[in-house]
């Protein structure tokens, strides 16, 4: 832009209405003239109108050196920036007024809860037959002590692996010890596992036939290696089968 050249100029809001109209003239193309300078309009205040939803009054007064105003009267919402990087706000109207720094505003931490009633104390937990951790290896392979059973068995009722809430889990061997009852009826257990006590995979079934159930009482210990966290189903007929030693 040419010195001395004169460029039309209108000021507008976003919704079209006209705020300024005028001329633009340009004295200096290239040294930027300092504030107050003859080629810069000097204005007290700049107080924009706000857009919707911000529509309470502000206005822009002045710079100060470090600290808020200590002199002249101003109003609520009027606002200085200091040269070291501060800027002040007036919240009480007054010569020269309240004003806030609102980078030094604290805030009180909310109370301290309270607490009103009883705590209910759980009773202590059942004994166990599970192995204790001062009796498994690193392995968590039994060591010591006499070794844990799964309690009695009821057909069709299933077990989850007893190291999931007891020790830490782990894979474990069960001997399920199923006994016919000695009567002139086919005796059967069948052995089904699942990870999520739901779909269940039958791995095998000990059968003896009537005629040899007939003749006498006979036991059948089957090994179940089951994974840790699995459950195990027991399905059994003209039999009992006895609480489970597990290792």
């Amino acid at each position: 832009m040419a010195d001395g050249n004169t460029y039309p100029a209108r000021i507008q809001t976003l919704d079209g209405v006209v705020r300024e109209d005028g001329n633009l003239v340009f004295n200096d193309s290239t040294n930027q003239p300092s504030p107050g300078g003859s080629n810069i309009g000097v204005a007290s205040a700049f107080a924009p109108t706000g857009l919707t939803g911000a529509t309470q009054v502000t206005r822009y007064v002045g710079g100060v050196a470090t600290v808020a105003p200590t002199t002249g009267t101003f109003a609520i919402g009027d606002y200085v920036i200091s040269r070291n990087g501060k800027v002040f706000v007036c919240t009480v109207a007054g010569s020269p007024g309240t004003w806030v720094e609102p980078a030094s505003l604290t805030f009180a931490p909310l109370a301290s809860p309270t607490f009103t009633g009883t705590v209910a104390v759980p009773a202590a937990a059942a004994a166990t037959s599970a192995p204790q951790l001062d009796q498994l290896t690193s392995a968590l392979t039994i060591t010591a002590s006499t070794l844990p059973n799964t309690g009695a068995w009821a057909s069709t009722t299933a077990k989850q692996n007893p190291t999931t809430v007891t020790t830490p889990a782990r894979q474990v061997t069960i001997n399920v010890e199923f006994v016919t009852d000695a009567t002139n009826a086919l005796a059967s257990c069948a052995i089904a596992i699942s990870p999520d006590n739901s779909t269940y995979t039958t791995i095998g079934t000990a059968t003896l036939a009537a005629a040899l159930n007939n003749l006498g009482a006979v036991k059948f210990v089957v090994p179940v290696h089951l994974p840790a966290a699995w459950w195990i189903k027991l399905t059994f007929a003209q039999g009992t089968v006895a609480a489970s030693i597990y290792y």
